[in-house]
């Protein structure tokens, strides 16, 4: 090292311990990268002493200071234990059981399931979407007809699609696939109301299997009769999210927006990439819809095998540009649905759907119809905890906040300074008061290191938070004070309390706390900063009762938590959303 890093090293080593000296030495001397990483490293082990035990995020601590995404790479210790709660979302299809099989009100069963929980989860419903339908038994010739008198007298040598417009749309040589690619028929020859087809790899199915048309052209509307019933069913019971599949375009969404009415507005609408079409109309899909899901097995009929990565890296990249959600989705564990561990190839697969950004990662059959369900959801929360402590964060938000247009925002503005904030004095969470959820999804777009605690009192917009990276939503019951500034201290001291090991336990232990106390306005710049709260602290925006009316019209303010802090207030509507960047020690969590 030069001299210049030797008397950093030894200021550095005269202030700490022993062991902490040892530590030190060891990041300074062995890891590799320049004189900037070195001293970057000793000022992270300084920081540790200073914290102490309540530093947030050990886990890759080392990695994570690195200079480069190579030298990242170089650092990654498999000895690294998980300290931090799991910020990526965890779907899981809950398969058919008898108390549900009512018709008259199939989600009693998740709704009575979801009371029972301490965490709050959103329910959502799947749309079949305009995939055809067929009953085929296994054979060696099958003629493939539209006419609706076969369509309950097929038999090993006719079957009965629903898509009249078959014969129109593929070509002689054309394959038909069915039920996920596991039968597959080639069309020898094209008739006025059928297709001859030759069984290229057949198998034993029952009815009402997908089909698939790989590189034709198909007119199936977005929308079909019964995915109109099913979103107005899904409106009167409170769905939180729809999944629409086989989306094309940019109206087959606008189509299920107008279809779920004025009633609906609140609902989510997360579009299904599962076909060329959609992948190459992704922009303007993107544009109208809240998230978008990767559906890779009818993607991988659609589409060469060999380019599914391209097009899952691709469509995760644009949605974290955009700042929207993104669900990666099928065969992650399809081990698992009949073996109690997944193969070495499914814990990379998705440890890389982490790594590549997704928000959410979605277990079907695994949990629908699985023998181990309950082992298919630990092994994706360990495998995504392991995996998000690999992330590069520095550079990630490096990227994410100079690909982002100037904005006038103050919201946005301030969720970027937020993040920011929350690297530097290494903050372990960040407390949003959100109505909306937006707050809690912009932080969310920016990849903090930190958790985002979304503290709201609306109950959908928090268990729709779930679909972004990082947020844990807290509902807030109570009522709304007459003075807004007592309603903010009030709902910032729930989320500071919900961190504690009696209300929320898996996610920060008791210990102490430093934070950053962040408050915008729309009239001037924001300002922030830390604030060591101890666990019995209270947060207070009251001071005088003139300070009181300048926060409620949006001025100066004061924040108290064993420290004092300025900030400022934004009114959004009637209630103004503040944010806090709090960083205590990471605890263990699952959604």
């Amino acid at each position: 090292m030069s001299s210049q890093e030797n008397i950093h090293t030894q200021e550095l080593c005269s202030r700490i311990s022993k062991s902490q000296k040892d530590l030190a030495k060891s990041i300074l001397i062995g890891a590799p990268g320049g004189p900037a990483g070195y001293l970057r490293r000793a000022s992270v082990a300084q920081l540790t002493h200073e914290l102490g035990t309540a530093f947030f995020q050990r886990q890759q601590l080392s990695a994570a200071m690195a200079d480069t995404f190579l030298e990242h790479l170089c650092l990654l210790d498999i000895d690294s234990e998980p300290v931090a709660a799991r910020s990526t979302s965890v779907i899981a299809t809950i398969g058919e059981c008898p108390p549900a099989r009512n018709q008259r009100n199939p989600q009693r069963t998740p709704r009575r399931f979801l009371k029972m929980l301490p965490h709050l989860l959103s329910l959502l419903r799947p749309l079949c979407g305009p995939e055809a339908e067929v009953e085929l038994v296994k054979g060696s010739r099958v003629l493939v007809t539209v006419d609706p008198a076969f369509r309950t007298r097929g038999d090993a040598s006719i079957v009965w699609v629903d898509y009249p417009n078959i014969v129109k749309v593929v070509s002689v040589g054309g394959r038909i696939y069915i039920d996920d690619g596991l039968i597959s028929l080639q069309v020898k020859k094209i008739g006025p109301d059928g297709l001859e087809t030759q069984v290229e790899s057949g198998g034993l199915l029952g009815s009402r299997k997908g089909v698939n048309l790989p590189g034709a052209e198909v007119d199936l509307p977005g929308l079909s009769e019964q995915d109109v019933l099913d979103l107005r069913f899904g409106v009167q019971h409170n769905v939180d999210i729809v999944f629409a599949s086989f989306v094309r375009k940019a109206s087959d969404v606008a189509a299920i927006r107008a279809a779920l009415g004025p009633e609906g507005r609140h609902i989510k609408i997360i579009s299904k990439i599962e076909n060329h079409e959609g992948v190459k109309k992704f922009d303007e899909i993107l544009e109208v819809s809240d998230g978008i899901m990767v559906a890779r097995g009818d993607l991988g009929i659609e589409i060469p095998a060999e380019k599914v990565f391209l097009a899952q890296k691709m469509m995760i990249g644009r949605c974290n540009l955009a700042g929207k959600p993104v669900v990666c989705a099928t065969q992650m564990l399809e081990s698992m649905i009949t073996k109690p561990r997944p193969t070495r190839a499914e814990t990379s697969d998705v440890a890389n759907a982490v790594l590549d950004g997704a928000d959410c990662i979605m277990l079907s059959g695994e949990t629908a119809k699985g023998l181990f369900p309950v082992d298919a959801v630990k092994m994706q929360h360990a495998i995504a905890r392991e995996a998000e402590a690999a992330v590069y964060h520095r550079q990630l938000f490096e990227e994410l906040r100079r690909a982002a247009p100037l904005s006038r925002d103050p919201t946005e503005v301030t969720a970027i300074g937020a993040v920011e904030a929350a690297f530097k004095c290494c903050a372990a969470a960040i407390v949003v008061l959100t109505t909306t959820g937006r707050s809690a999804q912009l932080l969310s777009r920016y990849r903090p290191r930190a958790v985002v605690i979304a503290v709201t009192r609306s109950a959908q917009a928090a268990r729709q938070a779930h679909l972004c990276r990082g947020v844990f939503p807290l509902l807030y019951s109570e009522p709304p004070e007459t003075i807004w500034a007592d309603d903010v201290d009030r709902r910032v001291q729930f989320g500071i309390e919900s961190g504690e090991p009696s209300t929320f336990p898996s996610l920060c232990p008791p210990r102490p706390w430093t934070g950053i106390f962040s408050l915008l306005t729309a009239s001037s710049t924001p300002t922030q900063r830390a604030l060591p709260l101890s666990s019995d602290a209270r947060v207070s925006l009251r001071g005088s009762q003139r300070r009181r009316d300048v926060l409620a019209s949006g001025g100066r303010g004061t924040g108290w938590g064993g420290g004092r802090g300025r900030g400022h207030v934004w009114e959004e509507g009637s209630r103004g959303e503040v944010s806090l960047a709090a960083a205590r020690t990471g605890g263990q969590s699952k959604k």
